[in-house]
């Protein structure tokens, strides 16, 4: 299940733009953004799987940090989601913004 889940998880951080670099190695606030723009695919419908609890001031998925920390780089290789027709423009007007949207 776990490797499933970070097929997933890879392919849906490919479509909002991130490489495995960005998110290990580009400071916090990269991984901040990964972390809302997973919950926010998760609350329209995509099946990532992730538990979030509310964390200082943002919501926070310990089981989403372990994954993009350990993605291989064959998972990220196999990354894909499908993600169904009405959620891209919703999602493609997250992808621009920084991690204090």
């Amino acid at each position: 299940m776990n490797h499933e889940r970070k097929i997933l998880l890879a392919g849906f951080l490919k479509y909002m733009g991130f490489n495995r670099k960005k998110i290990i190695n580009e400071g916090i606030d990269s991984r901040i953004k990964a972390q809302k723009l997973v919950y926010f695919g998760e609350v329209l419908g995509l099946p990532l799987n992730y538990d979030f609890n509310l964390y200082l001031y943002v919501l926070y998925s310990s089981g989403l940090t372990n994954d993009y920390f350990s993605i291989t780089d064959e998972e990220w290789a196999n990354g894909k989601i499908d993600i169904s027709t009405n959620v891209p423009d919703f999602l493609d007007q997250l992808k621009g913004r920084s991690a204090l949207f």
